[in-house]
């Protein structure tokens, strides 16, 4: 939980400061950095060295190595999402449909769950990941849409298709519904194969789900960071 506390925090200060400054922080949190002394002064980043040495004394070296590479990803396309907003750049839709995975963390959350189901390397899992991943993120950009809006972020998949399509929000959504729910059923075909072909998957299987309806009771009932409206009720 701390680690994702410490990933919104990130994201709000994204939006606050600027590009060579955030590219510094980036670089400090690296895995490879030695810069740990640089940012004494910083408590975010002094937060994360603390939770970094959690992680390394609680998992092994072959988990370590795996976490690294999504961390990696994941501090790569922070930098893609800043660039794009200092230069006040509309992504390219596949750019940001490929990105969006990155830049959300959703792969950090798979690394962290795996330490605790432990997946068989039989269980073939990729695509059904992709595709959690797509479903997480989708559901997410649809939930914080309003928010985007009004901050005049445009990273937001509803918000770049209705760019293209000439600003037709109300279709647009519409259609991203349709897809998310398509997503969903394609999701539950692939969990059932799976699950038929290989029984030590079911373990993985149920926390993928478990994953699932977290991401979304967070986003629609334990938080107001998306803006007035959850589930149709007004909190203005």
């Amino acid at each position: 939980m701390k680690c994702f506390l410490w990933l919104f925090i990130l994201d709000d200060v994204q939006e606050k400061i600027a590009e060579g400054e955030f590219q510094a922080v980036i670089q400090a949190l690296r895995p490879e950095s030695k810069e740990e002394n640089s940012f004494l002064d910083n408590p975010m980043v002094v937060t994360w060295f603390e939770l970094k040495s959690e992680l390394s004394a609680r998992f092994d070296s072959d988990w370590l190595s795996q976490w690294n590479v999504h961390w990696q990803d994941f501090l790569s396309a922070q930098l893609w999402e800043k660039g794009n907003k200092s230069a006040g750049r509309i992504p390219d839709l596949l750019d940001y449909q490929l990105n969006r995975l990155y830049v959300s963390g959703v792969y950090l959350s798979f690394q962290l769950l795996k330490a605790e189901y432990k997946p068989s390397p039989s269980c073939q899992s990729e695509l059904l990941e992709y595709k959690i991943a797509r479903w997480i993120c989708l559901s997410n950009d649809l939930i914080s849409a309003d928010k985007e809006i009004q901050s005049k972020d445009v990273h937001n998949e509803l918000i770049i298709i209705a760019h293209l399509s000439g600003g037709d929000l109300p279709s647009t959504k519409k259609y991203l519904e349709r897809k998310k729910d398509r997503l969903k059923d394609e999701i539950e075909k692939l969990s059932l194969e799976l699950s038929n072909s290989a029984s030590e998957c079911q373990a993985w299987l149920e926390g993928l789900k478990l994953l699932m309806g977290g991401c979304a009771f967070w986003s629609n009932e334990v938080t107001l960071r998306y803006g007035s409206y959850l589930n149709g009720v007004s909190h203005t």
